[in-house]
């Protein structure tokens, strides 16, 4: 079962690049996926490893960019699976 490592935050990516250590997530992780919105506030190139997803759920991610910050509402909203009851 492969499963889908998501930075919700450029903030543990911020510190790990302060004390070059940012390949830390490569090690750990393999490959290691971000939104657009997560990359902007990180701010600097990325390495190869780390790459970007887009968001198709636009509605949840404006609903949620009312109560968490881009980077967080777009993460959320990518992973977002609906719940269907019946």
């Amino acid at each position: 079962m492969s499963r889908e490592i998501i930075i919700a935050d450029a903030s543990c990516r911020i510190v790990l690049q302060n004390i070059q250590e940012l390949a830390l997530l490569q090690k750990l992780f393999g490959e290691v996926f971000i939104t657009q919105e997560v990359k902007k506030e990180f701010g600097l190139d990325l390495p190869k490893w780390i790459k970007i997803k887009k968001v198709q759920n636009k509605i949840q991610q404006n609903a949620l960019n009312l109560i968490l910050d881009e980077g967080e509402a777009s993460s959320i909203a990518y992973l977002w699976k609906p719940i269907i009851l019946f």
